[in-house]
């Protein structure tokens, strides 16, 4: 038999507040805190970066490298319109041809990574035949630099590191190449030249760019390629 129970005048009943945690245990999705992390678990047991397995709340966001890549993905997945498991089984694909892409994907653009992904098997061949066309050249570690690389035809990339020779009167390009692709943009380079000139026109700016190709990261940092600084 039950018993109704009367309540006092005045009282009110507030609806049942559903925690966010408990919201995701009903709703299937997986949560974990900080605090159900340990840091000693081995890298190999960590599931890959892309992989989309959490909630993104910014105030509660530890914003690493992994959390990152996850962003990127989620995006470039609305991008492509192929929802979290056509991203992850995409990026499986892109990383078995291209390995040291999955270390960088937290610092592309959306953009980019869904350009990579739109077609794998188009970017597995000009991986290929990068590799064919610059046999000492670590065509993966060179495309983790310079990831746009790869969504242009292989052939254009070679006619760009004959140019390159072309203007530093060498042949021993490769490893140059592989360490700064960027160096593979003709104008880049040209003003990188006539950088050095004018700093030090007492001495080769080809042997010093050769020696210090770093150089031409000043370069691409500099006014005429990015602009006056903002508070000028």
């Amino acid at each position: 038999m039950l018993t109704h129970v009367s309540k006092p005048p005045g009282h009110r009943t507030f609806p049942k507040v559903v925690t966010h945690q408990a919201f995701l245990r009903s709703s299937g999705a997986s949560y974990r805190s900080n605090r159900e992390h340990p840091t000693s678990v081995l890298a190999s047991e960590r599931p890959p970066p892309w992989v989309l397995t959490f909630d993104i709340r910014e105030r509660e966001t530890e914003w690493t490298d992994e959390n990152k890549a996850r962003l990127v993905s989620l995006f470039a997945g609305q991008e492509l319109g192929c929802g979290v498991e056509g991203v992850q089984r995409r990026m499986q694909d892109l990383v078995q041809v291209v390995p040291d892409l999955g270390k960088k994907v937290h610092t592309m653009k959306p953009g980019l990574l869904a350009s990579l992904l739109r077609d794998t098997s188009l970017i597995a061949q000009r991986a290929a035949r990068l590799r064919e066309l610059l046999p000492h050249t670590n065509v993966s570690a060179m495309a983790a630099k310079l990831p746009e690389i790869l969504l242009q035809e292989a052939d254009e990339t070679v006619s760009q590191v004959q140019q390159l020779k072309r203007q530093l009167g060498t042949d021993n390009v490769d490893q140059l190449v592989e360490d700064y692709p960027s160096l593979l943009d003709a104008e880049l380079v040209e003003e990188a030249l006539h950088e050095l000139t004018r700093l030090m026109p007492n001495s080769d700016p080809k042997r010093t760019l050769l020696r210090d190709p770093s150089v031409v990261l000043r370069v691409e940092r500099g006014p005429k390629r990015l602009g006056p600084h903002p508070d000028s």
